[in-house]
């Protein structure tokens, strides 16, 4: 991008903020009208196994947490900037990381459709020998968490 070869790419964020902060790219759409693309909360078996308090605590200040940035999009850009700059993305400007960040980012939820959409995914991706098998999703998507959390609240 940055010699200028690329007319057109899709991409993810940040790297569509940084591009386009950087004066290498301009955005003409945002994925979130075709997929929304779901945001996980990740962790090893191992560390599933042994550590269901810490999870439902963490799940359940998650929903605190977005309450209080839903409506400041400058805080939610400094927080996000943050963890980008944690990640060695440290020329991300806070205008851009303000600025695509969308509220429902920080909004946790359980989603009816999350195991279809998934499914389909997984489809796709096994078709194409991208993946070996399908996931075990009673392994995978752990649901029982944010009910936890939910509940304790």
């Amino acid at each position: 991008m940055s010699a200028k070869t690329v007319d057109a790419m899709v991409n993810v964020e940040p790297y569509n903020s940084i591009a386009e902060a950087d004066g290498l790219a301009t955005t003409i759409m945002d994925y979130s009208s075709v997929d929304t693309m779901p945001v996980f909360m990740a962790a090893t078996p191992e560390f599933v196994a042994k550590s269901d308090d810490a999870i439902v605590a963490y799940l359940k200040a998650w929903p605190r947490r977005g309450a209080r940035l839903q409506g400041a999009p400058k805080q939610r850009g400094r927080h996000h900037l943050r963890l980008l700059r944690l990640q060695g993305l440290l020329h991300v400007a806070e205008t851009s990381s303000a600025r695509r960040l969308p509220p429902s980012t920080w909004t946790p939820a359980s989603r009816a459709d999350l195991r279809p959409y998934m499914q389909q995914h997984a489809d796709a991706l096994l078709k194409e020998k991208k993946i070996g098998a399908i996931p075990d999703w009673a392994k995978a998507l752990r649901p029982e968490f944010m009910d936890k959390a939910r509940s304790a609240t």
